[in-house]
């Protein structure tokens, strides 16, 4: 049975760029927009960083109910697919397993969670029902890293290597619109959003973390990972 529901949740991946780059409520919606550009800043402020995807950046003010179809992650190649994850709180996340090897996904971060090992084509579900970031891991493979943005609307978008987003459908109003990156820097600014396209000057980030202070962490028992082989099965 689980695998069947997998084979259906795999019919969607190609959506998945649409669904991050839009919100699911965006694409065909009525309303106003607003784009830029992104500026992500190397730790101290020493110039840019190459790093300028994986931005997530959002509208703070209205809330929205919270979507029905539940959103995936991808475990391919040993990594996260997508790299960064925006979600509206109460929202459902299946992570599948698409390699031949097993993975554990686990979150020690909020209320945590630990999914077990599991092998390819399943996922397992987890409901993210508190704002804010959550950080994700599996516990064989260290390298492999998610973050989980859980936000009070669907009014988001994430950076393109660019640092390029757009946000579209939104009413007419004052908002504060918000950026967070990977790397820990973060911003924010109000924009007006009426009838027509509101494009902003560029907004920066400040990385408050160099890359391997990003890649270090414990695992899913607070200890340091090892370097052990056949930690995993594979199928």
């Amino acid at each position: 049975m689980l695998r069947l529901a997998a084979r259906r949740v795999l019919q969607l991946v190609g959506l998945l760029p649409l669904i991050l780059a839009l919100g699911p409520a965006q694409a065909g919606a009525a309303g106003g927009s607003v784009t830029g550009t992104v500026e992500v800043l190397k730790k101290g402020g020493a110039g840019r960083h190459g790093d300028a995807d994986n931005a997530v950046v959002w509208l703070s003010g209205p809330k929205s109910p919270t979507p029905e179809s539940p959103v995936m992650v991808n475990q391919l190649k040993k990594k996260f697919r997508p790299r960064v994850l925006p979600v509206v709180k109460g929202q459902v996340v299946h992570f599948m397993n698409q390699d031949r090897i097993e993975h554990n996904v686990f979150s020690r971060g909020g209320k945590g969670f630990d999914l077990g090992r599991y092998p390819q084509n399943e996922f397992r579900p987890v409901t993210f029902d508190k704002p804010g970031v959550f950080k994700v891991y599996c516990n064989i493979h260290k390298a492999m890293i998610l973050d989980v943005v859980v936000l009070e609307n669907d009014y988001y978008a994430v950076t393109d290597e660019e640092g390029v987003f757009a946000i579209e459908g939104v009413p007419p109003g004052t908002y504060k619109l918000n950026v967070w990156h990977i790397y820990g820097g973060s911003n924010s600014r109000d924009v007006e959003i009426g009838g027509e396209p509101v494009a902003i000057t560029p907004i920066s980030v400040t990385s408050t973390k160099v890359v391997r202070e990003v890649e270090e962490h414990l695992d899913k028992q607070g200890k340091p990972y090892t370097n052990k082989k056949k930690r995993y099965k594979r199928r």
